[in-house]
């Protein structure tokens, strides 16, 4: 007699009941995993991958007023870590419509380029900063081309951006004088000889204020501040200055125009270095140094020299004329100094 089994009914009934609850257990699995990133998961995923780098603040440095074909000039990112653990800066990006009107000339921190990323061109780096810690990354540039930039420079840390806004323009040429280096004749920069002024130290001799020296500065602001030597501004052991008087370069041909009576802002002895700033016209009348229109000279960065690099020095010697002179050279060395570093 043939044997059969009066449960199998049952057995799919139960293997059918146990399919619906495995489907039923993945479509909530899957629901969840949805509404989890339709309301949490790309917060989750822009707090791992994406934002500002925790503890990192960026504070740039960049030209404002308009730049001149040929001029240089230079983009600071000063970077601070004010968070408790190292960053490690890895790349930097800068705008290509900025590249588009200035050659990159010099980068400090060893930046070399990298990729293309359609509107920025990144720069990487290795820089670690530890907490509490500061560094600042120099772009040199040269304005080769008119335009006006407006972009985003990126500090990258990791996964995460930290974004800077940038805006410059650049010109035609002030009227400086184009001249190449030496070393190579067919590669020309514009020379600033309108930012460079004569200084006339005025000292007391038995009661009389008279000529006593003079010597050079350079406009390094809007508002009139020069910078120059402690010596030229400051008395010495055998007379008092008693006043400041600023001849303006008005051509490379012609002495310079005495236009402003000036005043000691800041000076060091040992340094032999002073910022002094147009305080009058020599009537006493106020003055608006900025309606002059003299591009003032950026502040460079000598972590950005190496031996061989060539410079341009220029200036009112007080010897061979009273027209403004140009002497060139190149950096032949460096010399250490406590507590300014090695150069």
């Amino acid at each position: 007699m043939d044997s059969y089994s009066v449960n199998e009914p049952s057995q799919k009934k139960s293997n059918r009941s146990k399919w619906f609850i495995g489907c039923g257990t993945a479509f909530v699995v899957i629901l969840c995993i949805v509404l989890f990133i339709i309301f949490g998961g790309f917060a989750g995923l822009l707090a791992l991958f994406g934002g500002e780098p925790a503890g990192l603040t960026v504070d740039m440095a960049q030209p404002t007023g308009p730049l001149s074909i040929g001029e240089e000039f230079s983009i600071d990112v000063h970077l601070v870590n004010e968070g408790t653990k190292n960053l490690t800066i890895s790349q930097i990006k800068i705008p290509n419509n900025l590249l588009e009107v200035a050659q990159v000339t010099g980068v400090t921190h060893g930046g070399t380029a990298g990729l293309d990323f359609g509107e920025q061109t990144g720069y990487d780096f290795n820089i670690e900063i530890a907490p509490n810690g500061q560094q600042t990354v120099q772009f040199l540039f040269r304005a080769v081309a008119e335009g006006d930039i407006n972009g985003d420079l990126d500090v990258v840390v990791g996964t995460k951006t930290s974004t800077n806004a940038i805006s410059l323009s650049v010109i035609g040429d002030d009227g400086g004088v184009a001249v190449g280096p030496a070393a190579d004749p067919g590669t020309t920069s514009l020379i600033p000889y309108k930012s460079v002024v004569q200084i006339i130290a005025f000292v007391d001799l038995d009661g009389e204020h008279v000529e006593g020296w003079t010597g050079s500065g350079t406009i390094i602001s809007d508002d009139g501040l020069i910078l120059t030597n402690a010596h030229v501004v400051l008395s010495d052991r055998y007379y008092e200055v008693v006043d400041l008087i600023v001849a303006i370069t008005k051509a490379e041909d012609e002495p310079p125009e005495r236009m402003f009576y000036a005043e000691v802002i800041q000076a060091d002895a040992q340094l032999d270095l002073a910022v002094i700033k147009v305080r009058s016209d020599l009537s006493g009348g106020a003055v608006n140094f900025a309606s002059l229109g003299i591009q003032p000279v950026p502040l460079g960065n000598s972590d950005s020299l190496s031996l061989g690099d060539s410079i341009v020095i220029i200036g009112y010697p007080g010897i061979g004329g009273e027209t403004i002179t140009l002497t060139r050279g190149e950096v032949s060395g460096f010399t250490s100094e406590a507590p300014y570093g090695n150069r």
